[in-house]
């Protein structure tokens, strides 16, 4: 097998103990900004073949606490899940319990457009289904039933099969197939068709709303010293899309297993359903990332170089995109083509009077709402139910650190603020005060 054979090639034996270290070493100086500046906290696991070169946790699991995160500490991996979901229905197919072409009406009969949408539909975000209004189930236990109820009340986006649009809802719809073939909730068939084969004992699904230990506590940026703030958690509405907990060492035997077609093989499908395809050093890759309120992730997974590198977090943070191919890049021994991470708050805040901004603010399809908590300015994204911090880096321009971008307010002549730039450089958006 080609895969395999790769193996051989890179070996697994451990690096030198020097060597080692010196990784140590990069790994700590690409994140040394973004901690201190309490921008990441998180665990990182980086492996080639077997052998594990680096593993460690960054800042803290829980402020309040002054927990350590460490490489035993859970996350909540949002988007990461679609691989699992993805996974569970190859296995029902090797099983022979459904087929990739089958329509979802063969297991959701009373979904509305399911005779027009198959199952390899939904798993490459071909299906044209839309997202419920996720805003309406957020911070409150919903079921899976109330989703799918939810997801069919939406006019589809486009003919199933004629375009491809990032769907949550379609991993919604598979979660719900996964339990109407296997007779098990979510997270039971996903340890019986994934986790157990693969030896993911720390893992799990986070949207029955049980406690979960280990668990570190989301954050998201805040005012003060401590830069963050506890971002709200239930996910049950993710069920399928992004609700799986786990850890970075759950996460290296899960690439190690894709790597080596331990659960199913990757040939035997057409595309590697749930996870993106990426190109780097003339290798290909795997890669997913994740975000949720105060969750962030990234596995990143070689094809032809068997690198692993895993990186979860559990604070809201820009960079999250950058971490997998970034750190590849440093094992590979390409570290000077990589920039460090940054601060992305400002160092130091001014003091501004929150009053003359507070207000509604829109675009053609976009709306904004800016508020006022404890003298501080918080914005609202489309009635995104968790607000947004505003760090004042001056007069009129703040930066929203979760997004790494700025938001700067415009005025009229006679000084009354009129509208605000979003974003920077080419990107930027006007928007208007209501």
């Amino acid at each position: 097998m080609r895969i395999a054979g790769c193996f051989l090639i890179y070996g697994v034996l451990a690096l030198p103990l020097g060597a080692q270290s010196a990784l140590q070493r990069r790994v700590d100086a690409y994140f040394a900004a973004a901690v201190a500046g309490k921008d990441f906290s998180g665990s990182v696991l980086i492996a080639r073949g077997d052998s594990v070169l680096v593993r460690k946790g960054y800042g803290l699991a829980s402020n309040e606490f002054e927990i350590a995160a460490t490489p035993e500490t859970r996350y909540v991996i949002a988007s990461l899940t679609k691989t699992f979901t993805a996974a569970a229905i190859v296995r029902l197919r090797d099983q022979g319990r459904l087929h990739l072409d089958d329509t979802l009406s063969r297991y959701l009969p009373a979904f509305p457009h399911g005779p027009r949408i198959t199952i390899r539909q939904l798993l490459g975000h071909a299906s044209g289904v839309a997202n419920p209004d996720y805003v309406s189930l957020f911070g409150r236990q919903v079921s899976l039933d109330e989703i799918i109820a939810e997801i069919g009340k939406q006019p589809l986006q486009f003919a199933p099969g004629t375009d491809s649009r990032y769907s949550n809802a379609g991993y919604n719809l598979l979660a719900a197939v996964i339990e109407e073939i296997s007779g098990r909730p979510y997270g039971a068939a996903l340890r019986d068709l994934v986790f157990g084969p693969v030896g993911m004992s720390s893992s799990g699904d986070a949207s029955d709303g049980a406690t979960v230990p280990r668990l570190a506590t989301p954050y998201v940026a805040g005012p003060g010293p401590a830069r963050a703030r506890v971002a709200e958690g239930n996910y049950s509405a993710d069920v399928g899309a992004g609700s799986v907990h786990s850890t970075v060492d759950d996460l290296f035997r899960w690439a190690r297993a894709i790597q080596t077609d331990r659960v199913f093989t990757l040939g035997s499908i057409p595309y590697a359903y749930g996870w993106g395809q990426r190109k780097l050093a003339g290798g290909r890759w795997l890669e997913q990332t994740g975000l949720l309120d105060g969750w962030v992730s990234n596995l990143y997974v070689g094809l032809d170089s068997a690198i692993v590198v895993v990186v979860l977090g559990n604070h809201s943070t820009p960079s999250f995109g950058r971490w997998g191919r970034e750190l590849a890049q440093v094992v590979m021994g390409h570290a000077d083509s990589v920039t460090p991470l940054i601060a992305e708050l400002p160092a130091r805040e001014v003091h501004v009077e929150p009053g003359p901004y507070v207000g509604r603010y829109r675009s053609d399809g976009f709306a904004v709402r800016v508020t006022s908590s404890g003298g501080a300015l918080y914005l609202e994204v489309d009635n995104w139910p968790v607000a947004r911090y505003l760090a004042p880096a001056a007069t009129d321009r703040f930066v929203v650190g979760d997004f790494g971008l700025d938001m700067t307010f415009t005025r009229d002549v006679q000084g009354r603020v009129t509208g605000a730039l979003w974003g920077t450089g080419q990107g930027q958006l006007m928007l208007r005060r209501q």
